[in-house]
Formats: C-alpha cells, sequence, structure tokens
C-alpha cells in the first residue's frame, strides 16, 4: 500500500479544484479537499499533484496509489509524506520544500532538481566504471591506461574530470 499526502499553505491551491471545495481565504484550519488515487490527483490538478504522479511512477502506479492534498494555512512549506507498507515491512519520509516567490504551487528543491537533472544529460556516461568502453579513472575521462602507464595515445584521449 502506498499513500502520497500533499500538504500547501491555501494560496497554492489557487486556481484549482481546491477553491471549488475549500474557501481558500478564510481557511483557519487544514483541510482535506481531495481522496483518492494518483491517476484523478493528475488529472484534476495537473499544477499540483506532480509529486503524486512521480510516486505512482516509481511504485504502485496510477490506480494503487492512494493520494489525498490538503490546504494547511498553519505552514508555510510545501510538504510531501509518503508512506509505503508491504511485505517488505514499510517506510515513511516526509519533504518540507520552501514555495517559489513567483509559483507558491512549487518548491525550489522542484527548480533544482531540474537544473540538477539538465547537469546529469550534459556530463559523460559512467556505468559501473566505465565509460564509451573505457576504464575510468578518478584524474581523467575517458583513458585506457592508469596514469602511471598511460601511453601517448591514451594521454591524447584523457580529458580532465569534471
Amino acid at each position: 500500500e502506498v499513500t502520497y499526502t500533499g500538504r500547501k499553505p491555501p494560496q497554492s491551491w489557487k486556481g484549482s479544484p481546491a477553491e471549488d471545495r475549500l474557501d481558500l481565504d478564510t481557511l483557519d484550519q487544514a483541510a482535506t479537499h481531495f481522496e483518492g488515487s494518483a491517476r484523478q490527483a493528475a488529472t484534476l490538478y495537473p499544477k499540483n499533484a506532480n509529486v503524486a504522479a512521480a510516486v505512482a511512477l516509481a511504485g504502485a502506479g496510477f490506480e494503487a496509489t492512494k493520494v489525498r492534498l490538503i490546504a494547511d494555512p498553519g505552514i508555510a512549506a510545501n510538504i510531501h509524506e509518503v508512506k509505503a507498507s508491504g511485505a517488505f515491512g514499510s517506510f515513511t519520509f516526509h519533504i518540507e520544500g520552501r514555495a517559489l516567490p513567483d509559483n507558491p504551487r512549487s518548491s525550489a528543491l522542484a527548480a533544482m532538481s531540474v537544473v540538477a537533472a539538465i547537469e546529469r544529460q550534459q556530463s559523460a556516461i559512467v556505468i559501473l566504471g566505465i565509460a564509451f568502453g573505457y576504464p575510468v579513472y578518478p584524474h581523467c575521462r575517458p583513458c585506457a591506461d592508469p596514469p602511471e602507464t598511460a601511453s601517448a595515445q591514451a594521454s591524447d584521449r584523457c580529458r580532465p574530470a569534471g
């Protein structure tokens, strides 16, 4: 069983179906405005439920992942909690991300994740210490030989790592 709970300040839910279920301007305590599957959440809240969709894709799937979305005037961060249990045991993790000033639906963590993903795509592909068929050593990428036995050809191929 996998459950994702998304808790955000009321202004983060503006422009979403939460406005039809709650008075976001006068809310004085936390209120759940959605409970259902990750598929339903992603369909109804396309600008707010991206973490629910990611959890579903990474785990039990869109139908099996349960989602609860909460507007909470008592918090300043976007809070994501995932609980999972099964034959393996159970786990819970909790993430609090500061909302972006220009887009309170998202957090700085999301923006930093995009930057990190782009940086990873720009770097050389390294799998199990081998890049493009050559061994990889900490000092260079890619090299055929370690530095103490490097041939002239291998030295020509070496580029500084990082």
